[in-house]
């Protein structure tokens, strides 16, 4: 999402969007907005295993009446192990069909559950923002500017609602008159609000090698970049202050590939319009 930092506000979905990808950096695919709540594969993962070893535990008990059932001549004996027996392969097969019934998760199913969780989150620290008053947001429509108050965030205010793929909100008729309003956010406010927030680093990102780690830390810092475009030698000086065991040769690397052409040129540094 291309923003201008001329911009004076940004709508809550612009914001989301630009708290996702500093949050979460590549994995960040832009799609979390519109995601839906989705179950966890892992649950799915987990409880097959615990079908798998009721199955085997259940299997064991009937093999071992087996065994005896062939060690007695005894004819009361041999029935009551039977009908023991039968009990046990009754809830053995119903195991079996609760296993067989859980779907398998693939590539797809986890990929999504990852986006609904990544949005979760997102969502969940722009708001708790909002109801610390860390961070404000207003409802605007024509000439109206009102403020999203905490406790209305907080739901201790009745009537409030408010949609984030959107930027819509309904604000109580006791708060305004104006009650449907864009949610907008004041871009500086954000922007001093986002550096505060640490970025999420992921599993898949941890195992990174360094260099690579860095590469990603230097895009999200180029598409997050405020104010006049940095000179080479500071860029990569604050990329080897982040990452201090990175040398000096692959900060120039990372510079090289990855810097936009405008901050390569000679002169003096403009502010950036992305």
């Amino acid at each position: 999402m291309a923003l201008s930092d001329e911009r004076v506000f940004y709508f809550l979905e612009e914001a989301f969007d630009l708290l996702g990808r500093h949050l979460y950096a590549s994995e960040w695919d832009a799609q979390e907005i519109i995601a839906r709540p989705c179950p966890d594969p892992d649950e799915g993962d987990d409880l097959r295993v615990e079908l798998g070893q009721q199955f085997s535990a259940l299997t064991a008990e009937i093999d071992a009446l087996k065994s005896a059932i062939g060690k007695t001549t005894n004819a009361a004996e041999v029935s009551r192990l039977k009908g023991e027996s039968a009990v046990l392969e009754e809830r053995r097969q119903d195991v079996a069909l609760k296993r067989d019934a859980l779907p398998i998760a693939g590539n797809l199913e986890r990929a999504r559950y990852a986006r609904w969780q990544r949005r979760e989150t997102a969502e969940r620290v722009l708001i708790d923002a909002f109801k610390a008053e860390t961070l404000k947001a207003w409802s605007s429509r024509g000439p109206s500017m009102t403020q999203i108050t905490p406790d209305l965030w907080r739901g201790e205010v009745h009537g409030f609602t408010w949609y984030l793929d959107l930027s819509l909100a309904v604000l109580p008729q006791s708060i305004s008159s104006v009650r449907r309003g864009v949610i907008k956010i004041q871009s500086d406010d954000f922007h001093k609000w986002r550096s505060t927030v640490p970025p999420i680093a992921t599993e898949a990102q941890a195992d990174l090698p360094l260099e690579d780690r860095a590469t990603l830390w230097f895009r999200q810092f180029v598409s997050d970049h405020q104010g006049p475009e940095p000179k080479r030698d500071s860029a990569i000086w604050k990329i080897r202050e982040t990452f201090p065991k990175l040398s000096e040769a692959a900060g120039k690397r990372i510079w090289a590939k990855n810097a936009p052409s405008a901050w390569k040129r000679p002169g003096p540094r403009r502010t950036q319009v992305r």
